[in-house]
């Protein structure tokens, strides 16, 4: 619905509208937490008016999707080299930017937490001795937000050795 202000409390959106020759309509839209209630009020041009009685919708979250690529598959420990993690995450289905924050792991161990940028893309990058020698699944994780559930990257193998 066009005039509905996701993030604020309330918004008349067709405030002032004429749909109907004659007739002036108006939508009051009050939200709390994921339902939104709404009275429509119709006034005539001699000044009458009648309201609806209030209805309500509940949104639902969208779904989104998370890439994690690494820079290297395989980088020495006691190298100077850095990995890269590139995550891009995307809503399914919508055209909508993302925002909030992706956490990269490996294992249980939180290795960074990088902002995603308007363009859907968060980076970090760490310098290849931090991680210790071995094999390692890493899996970015999306947090969602108010209007997008969360979502977890497949697992990337990467070696430091």
């Amino acid at each position: 619905y066009e005039g509905i202000n996701r993030g604020g409390e309330s918004t008349s959106a067709l405030n002032g509208t004429t749909l109907v020759s004659g007739i002036r309509f108006s939508v009051n839209v009050r939200k709390s937490g994921v339902h939104y209630y709404f009275i429509v009020k119709a006034v005539n041009a001699s000044g009458s008016s009648v309201a609806s009685n209030e209805a309500s919708a509940s949104i639902a979250k969208g779904t989104t999707h998370t890439t994690l690529t690494i820079s290297k598959s395989s980088v020495p420990h006691n190298s100077q080299h850095k990995v890269t993690f590139s995550i891009r995450v995307k809503p399914r289905g919508a055209l909508d930017t993302l925002r909030g924050t992706v956490t990269i792991k490996a294992g249980s161990e939180v290795l960074c937490v990088a902002k995603v940028a308007s363009n859907g893309i968060a980076k970090c990058a760490l310098a290849a001795k931090a991680l210790r020698v071995g094999h390692h699944e890493v899996v970015a994780t999306y947090g969602g937000n108010n209007f997008y559930s969360g979502s977890t990257s497949v697992a990337e193998k990467l070696r430091i050795t």
